[in-house]
């Protein structure tokens, strides 16, 4: 017997205005933020400490499983409940100068000049970048 294998479709699986989760995230379904923080008033609760003990507790446990090189549990956790930190990217030229950068959107190329452009784009950079 032939067994039929189900196609599997890239791109857009859905028509146009159609939902793949046509019902949404049903009313009243906790965040896992909330769910962490209600797992810990528990614990809590059960071992008669407060609610900051137990997430310093819990801290401490991170800490030697992250000394170990066992970090990626307590790094989901943090980034779920806490939020990952910002991160910053600066960007500059050479030597920490400005970055010299041409308006792309005046330069125009069509299939019949694009080789003329890039190859003149590229003899540009090169001057530009002082690998003379």
């Amino acid at each position: 017997m032939e067994k039929k294998v189900k196609k599997r479709i890239y791109g857009r699986p859905f028509k146009k205005g159609e939902s793949g989760n046509p019902k949404g995230k049903p009313l009243g379904a906790l965040s896992f933020k909330t769910k962490w923080f209600k797992f810990v008033d528990k614990v809590a609760k059960s071992k008669k400490i407060s609610s900051e003990e137990v997430e310093e507790q819990l801290l401490a446990i991170a800490y030697k499983s992250a000394k170990n090189g066992d970090y990626r549990f307590w790094q989901d956790i943090f980034d779920r409940v806490y939020g990952k930190p910002i991160q910053t990217t600066e960007l500059s030229g050479k030597d920490g100068g400005e970055i010299n950068v041409k308006n792309i959107f005046e330069i125009k190329i069509t299939k019949t000049n694009a080789n003329n452009k890039l190859a003149t784009n590229r003899e540009t950079s090169d001057s530009v970048g002082g690998s003379e």
